[in-house]
């Protein structure tokens, strides 16, 4: 009976989520247009930016992903929409549950939902045709990771590995330590955030064998390999980084960030919190530079010497990612969180999100827009025609 009445009522709030679902879309719409618009960044000469496409839906934008041909935009109601890179046309829309995670690999989309949903789908990235549910109480928002055929999740000391094209269970590994979410797969290594009864730490395991490879003393909430220049982070709280030797789990270094999220590129980490964002040389770690300005949104994308980031009053804004200066800040809309910003093959996507939401439905009365921006450097050709 109590199964019956808590399906019954998970069955009916997705109801309520369909019928939130976006009803309207418009690949052009009005908005700002940054064609002509130029940015002069010390020593990098000048950026051209130019609006490709705007995208306008009736819904509350969450989160964005990209594949080779589509991006991808997840609404809170639980819809996924694919749009086409290059047009920005609608090329498939579905419902999933509330406020989906979205991970791309290769031909497939991997989507996990807050844990009172407790699943995992995988969606085919081409038509939106869905492969495979998996369930499970122990799935939490975003703790997982996608490798080598093999999707890794891991919950209260267990590692789990799932066929990734079938969605089996392969295997489950009780490690030595309980865990507090899996920062990723790198290399063919799990790193997951273990913790005991004193403290929190870093460990490196085995995902097929469950062989703790080493753990570290120190609590971090992410880390940087200085040899493969690769690097995993806890979305939304990464405090302490540590730049290390990932195959002995030596700490060379630390950097005390107290970041909301990182970006790393060309031996600099990006840091990124609500009230500033600053870059620091992994090398030394020192800082290179530090820019203050309040109502930062989460989310920052590096590309071609500039670094972008929003504002939770609906403002574009870049820095020179040499300097730290503001080159420039553009009202994309009033009084609005800007989403994370992602770049791909010398394009920014970047929307608006609203604050007034209720728990599981939209309450929106602006719709929520996608803006697709050209960025090339002033000297080279043309990208009309980039994907």
């Amino acid at each position: 009976m109590k199964k019956f009445i808590h399906v019954t009522f998970y069955g009916l709030i997705m109801i309520l989520c369909q019928l939130a679902e976006p009803l309207t879309w418009n690949r052009c719409c009005s908005g700002s247009d940054f064609s002509g618009a130029t940015i002069t960044l010390t020593g990098s000469g000048n950026l051209n930016l130019r609006t490709k496409w705007i995208f306008k839906s009736d819904g509350y934008l969450w989160r964005t992903a990209i594949s080779d041909h589509l991006v991808y935009c997840a609404f809170r109601s639980g819809t996924i929409s694919a749009l086409d890179r290059r047009t920005g046309k609608l090329r498939w829309k579905c419902s999933t549950f509330g406020r989906p995670c979205l991970v791309v690999n290769n031909d497939a989309i991997y989507v996990s939902c807050p844990k009172s949903w407790c699943s995992l789908e995988s969606l085919d990235a081409r038509t939106g045709y869905r492969k495979w549910r998996y369930p499970s109480e122990d799935i939490t928002w975003c703790n997982f990771s996608v490798e080598n055929g093999e999707l890794y999740y891991c919950w209260l000391g267990a590692l789990t590995a799932l066929d990734a094209a079938t969605g089996q269970e392969k295997r489950r590994i009780e490690l030595d330590s309980r865990s507090d979410g899996l920062l990723g797969v790198l290399d063919g290594i799990a790193y997951v955030i273990g913790r005991d009864k004193a403290s929190q730490f870093l460990m490196a395991v085995d995902p097929k064998t469950g062989v703790e490879r080493w753990r570290s003393k120190e609590k971090l909430d992410g880390f940087y390999d200085e040899r493969t220049r690769k690097g995993l982070f806890r979305d939304l709280s990464c405090d302490l980084l540590g730049v290390i030797n990932a195959q002995t789990g030596r700490v060379i270094r630390k950097l005390d960030l107290e970041a909301v999220t990182l970006v790393f590129s060309e031996n600099i980490v990006y840091a990124q919190k609500y009230d500033s964002v600053s870059a620091y040389d992994i090398e030394s770690g020192e800082e290179k530079w530090t820019h203050n300005m309040e109502n930062v949104s989460e989310g920052i994308a590096v590309l071609n010497g500039a670094v972008f980031f929003g504002t939770q009053d609906g403002d574009l804004c870049t820095l020179d990612s040499a300097t730290g200066k503001l080159v420039s800040k553009d009202a994309l809309v009033e009084n609005r969180k800007i989403s994370r910003p992602i770049v791909a093959d010398g394009v920014l996507y970047v929307g608006t999100v609203d604050w007034d939401i209720a728990p599981y439905l939209d309450t929106r009365k602006e719709p929520a827009v996608l803006y697709a921006i050209e960025v090339t450097n002033a000297r080279s050709p043309d990208r009309t025609n980039s994907k």
